[in-house]
């Protein structure tokens, strides 16, 4: 009697040990198929900043996100970006909308707009998977995420402004 649940004790222990192994052996291959799925650009409009004397110090193509779950997922996932392109976030303004960089791979300039279309905070060189809120100061209406350095590059600094139109 004492042999028999000795090996019924074994059968279990092993049958355990196959079924943690196989969840082990599985989350690394869902992760990776996560991580790897393919996004495009999708050019839906043009924006412009513009300085305080009303001349245009950089231009984007941009890819504009107002649905919650596009809010939601952003950049991640995405592994570059050209310098002359940007995500748009359109918000109803009703509140501040902070960001974090989970799953993002691209170090980003976070710009944040008001009703105005003035920035009134930016956040240079996020980095890249971070979950770390960054947050805002204010009520955003809109955020316009571009690559990192290009605040500098441009000397794009709060009290500037920003044009954008919606392209066919």
């Amino acid at each position: 009697m004492k042999r028999h649940r000795i090996g019924i004790l074994i059968l279990i222990l092993l049958a355990s040990a196959m079924m943690l192994g196989s969840k082990c052996s599985k989350q690394p291959q869902d992760k990776q198929e996560s991580s790897t799925i393919s996004y495009e650009f999708r050019k839906d409009g043009e924006l412009s900043i513009l300085g305080e004397d009303g001349e245009v110090k950089a231009s984007f193509d941009i890819e504009i996100v107002s649905k919650k779950d596009d809010v939601h997922r952003g950049l991640q996932f995405r592994e570059s970006m050209q310098e002359n392109q940007g995500m748009l976030f359109i918000f109803d303004g009703k509140q501040n909308y902070g960001f974090w960089m989970k799953d993002t791979y691209i170090p980003l300039d976070m710009l944040f707009i008001d009703y105005e279309n003035k920035i009134f905070q930016i956040a240079e060189d996020t980095i890249p998977f971070s979950e770390e809120l960054i947050e805002v100061e204010g009520y955003n209406l809109y955020t316009l995420e571009v690559n990192a350095g290009i605040c500098k590059k441009y000397d794009i600094k709060n009290g500037d402004t920003i044009t954008w139109k919606r392209t066919p």
